[in-house]
């Protein structure tokens, strides 16, 4: 299992950071790779329309002051099994935004960074783990405070692994 962990250190007070990135039908408005977000009639699943087209169905899995949990349903990402939690907490005069996530690499070793090849080429990657054209998948970036996850074509970002 990878996990994947963020923090980033704002001058704001928690309560406003957390009215910036703490909506769960306001992702986008924040995050750089989602154009679109619907949540569900019951407030438990979201959709979320990223850049390039691809659609990520996430459910919550738990929420509590400037915190919530939730987890990849659908996703184009070459992961499974991804959970990830964001919360805002209090620093000094200021606070620092966290966002950690684990997952299981799909297709591929999760020792490796990103593949960069064509879509109708076949992907070589160090210790030789190669994949079919068919196994390929459009680039797709989910960046998290600069953190691409996964990064590109068929592999998670160089991670820490517990």
């Amino acid at each position: 299992m990878a996990r994947v962990s963020r923090s980033k250190r704002f001058d704001a007070p928690p309560d406003e950071m957390w009215n910036r990135v703490g909506g769960w039908g306001t992702i986008h408005q924040w995050h750089p790779a989602v154009t679109a977000t619907q949540v569900s009639a019951d407030g438990s699943r979201r959709t979320l329309t990223l850049r390039d087209g691809g659609v990520i169905v996430e459910s919550l899995i738990e929420q509590g002051e400037r915190f919530y949990s939730y987890r990849f349903e659908e996703s184009p990402l070459p992961v499974k099994d991804y959970s990830a939690t964001i919360r805002v907490r209090s620093e000094g005069d200021g606070s620092v935004v966290e966002w950690e996530g684990t997952f299981e690499p799909s297709g591929v070793d999760e020792r490796f960074s990103a593949l960069h090849c064509p879509r109708d080429k076949a992907c070589s990657g160090r210790a030789g783990v190669s994949l079919p054209p068919e196994r390929i998948r459009p680039r797709r970036a989910f960046s998290t405070f600069g953190l691409l996850v996964p990064r590109a074509v068929v592999s998670p970002v160089r991670t820490s692994m517990r």
